[in-house]
C-alpha cells in the first residue's frame, strides 16, 4: 500500500497545479463583469419586458372609449373598461396583437343594444386577440325570444382577414354575436353564452363552447373539432366541412348539422334533425323527440338514432348502415327505427315498422 500512494499524490499534486482562470493576453481583469456607465458604475445588462416585447396600453391611446388601434404592435388591457353605450376597441391595422390581460369589457346598455366591444374595421392580416371577457346584459329563454341588452356584438369583423386568432374570450350576453370572424381565422377555447342572435363564426373553431344561444351556436366555415354548441331557436353546431368529438343540441332546429363528415359526435333536437349529415356518420348519436335521430346521406358506421315522435326515424341512411342502431316508440305506423338502403351488422327496436330496408338488401342483421 505504500508503494501506491506516492503515484496517486503525484497524480493529484499535477492536477491542481497552474491558475484555474486562463491568464489574459493584455494584463489581469479587474472590476466588475458588467460595462460601466459614464460614472464607472455597473451599467444593468437584464432587459425588461417591455424592451423584450414593447407593449402599448390600450388605455393610453385615448382619454376614453373608443380606443382605436390603428399601428402594428402589441397592445394591452391595464384594468376592466365599462362603458354606457357605444363601441370600445377599434382596429384598423395589419400585425395586431391585442391582450385583455385577463380584464373584463362591460356595456351597461339597456332597452337594446349599442356597440361592439372589440371591433376589426376592414380587412386585415395577423391579428390576435386573446385573454378576457366581454359582459353584456342580453338573455335567452328556452322558450320566446331574447331581452336585449348591452353590446350588439362581443368581437365583429366587417372585411376580409387572414392569420386571424381568438384565443380564450368569454363573450356573455351579446345582442348579436358572440365572436364573428365571417369565413376567415380561428377561435379556440373560448365560450359564448346568452347570445341574442349567433355564437361563434369562423373558418376553424377547436374547444369551444356556446350555450344559450338564439340563433345558430356554433358555424364553422370550415371544421369544427372538441366544441359544444346549444341553440333555442336555430341550429347547435354547424360544420362546413367535418365535425369531430362535438355536441350539439337544439330546440327548434338541428341539433347539429355537418355538410361532410361527422365522427364521435352526439346531438339532440326537440322538433328537428338530432344529427344530420351530408355525407359519413361514423360513431354518432343523434336523438330527436319530434324528428330524425341520425340521418346520413351517404353511409353510417357504429352509429346509433332515436326518434321519439310519430312521424321521424331513428337511423336514417341513404346508403349503407353497418354495425348501427336504430330506435322508435314501437306501434307507431308512420316511424321507423333504422332505414337504410342496406343494413350490415345492425340492430334495431322490434315493432310494426323497426324496420325499413329493401328486400334481399339486408345483410346480417
Amino acid at each position: 500500500m505504500k508503494r501506491l500512494l506516492l503515484p496517486l499524490l503525484l497524480t493529484v499534486s499535477a492536477f491542481a497545479q497552474g491558475p484555474l482562470v486562463p491568464p489574459s493576453t493584455s494584463g489581469p481583469q479587474v472590476g466588475p463583469l458588467s460595462p460601466l456607465d459614464g460614472s464607472g458604475n455597473p451599467q444593468a445588462t437584464m432587459k425588461t419586458l417591455h424592451q423584450v416585447e414593447p407593449r402599448t396600453p390600450v388605455q393610453s391611446l385615448a382619454v376614453a372609449a373608443p380606443y382605436t388601434i390603428s399601428q402594428p404592435g402589441s397592445y394591452y388591457l391595464t384594468g376592466n373598461i365599462t362603458v354606457a353605450s357605444g363601441d370600445v376597441i377599434f382596429i384598423t391595422s395589419d400585425d395586431v396583437s391585442l391582450d385583455l390581460n385577463g380584464f373584463t369589457i362591460k356595456s351597461t346598455f339597456s332597452g337594446g343594444t349599442s356597440g361592439t366591444a372589440v371591433y376589426i374595421s376592414g380587412s386585415h392580416s395577423r391579428l390576435t386577440i386573446r385573454n378576457g371577457s366581454i359582459v353584456s346584459s342580453t338573455t335567452v329563454p328556452v322558450n320566446g325570444a331574447p331581452t336585449y341588452g348591452g353590446f350588439g356584438n362581443g368581437i365583429f369583423s366587417n372585411g376580409i382577414i387572414t392569420q386571424a386568432l381568438v384565443s380564450e374570450i368569454h363573450v356573455t350576453g351579446a345582442g348579436a354575436s358572440g365572436i364573428y370572424l365571417d369565413a376567415q381565422g380561428v377561435v379556440e377555447r373560448c365560450t359564448v353564452a346568452n347570445s341574442g342572435d349567433i355564437g361563434i363564426v369562423a373558418e376553424e373553431i377547436r374547444d369551444c363552447s356556446v350555450k344559450n344561444c338564439y340563433g345558430v351556436a356554433i358555424q364553422a366555415q370550415a371544421n369544427a373539432t372538441n366544441c359544444s354548441g346549444t341553440s333555442t331557436n336555430g341550429t347547435g353546431l354547424y360544420a362546413v366541412q367535418n365535425a369531430t368529438n362535438c355536441s350539439g343540441a337544439s330546440t327548434n332546429g338541428n341539433g347539429i348539422y355537418v355538410a361532410n363528415n361527422a365522427l364521435n359526435c352526439s346531438a339532440t333536437s326537440i322538433y328537428g334533425y338530432g344529427l344530420f349529415v351530408i355525407n359519413n356518420a361514423t360513431n354518432c348519436l343523434g336523438t330527436s323527440t319530434n324528428g330524425t335521430g341520425l340521418y346520413s346521406g351517404r353511409n353510417a358506421t357504429n352509429c346509433s338514432g332515436v326518434t321519439l315522435g310519430n312521424s321521424g326515424k331513428g337511423l336514417w341512411v341513404i346508403g349503407t348502415a353497418t354495425s348501427c342502431y336504430g330506435q322508435y316508440p314501437g306501434g307507431v305506423s308512420s316511424a321507423y327505427g333504422l332505414k337504410a338502403a342496406i343494413a350490415i351488422g345492425c340492430t334495431y327496436t322490434v315493432g310494426t315498422n323497426g324496420l325499413d330496408v329493401p328486400v334481399g338488401k339486408s345483410f346480417n342483421m
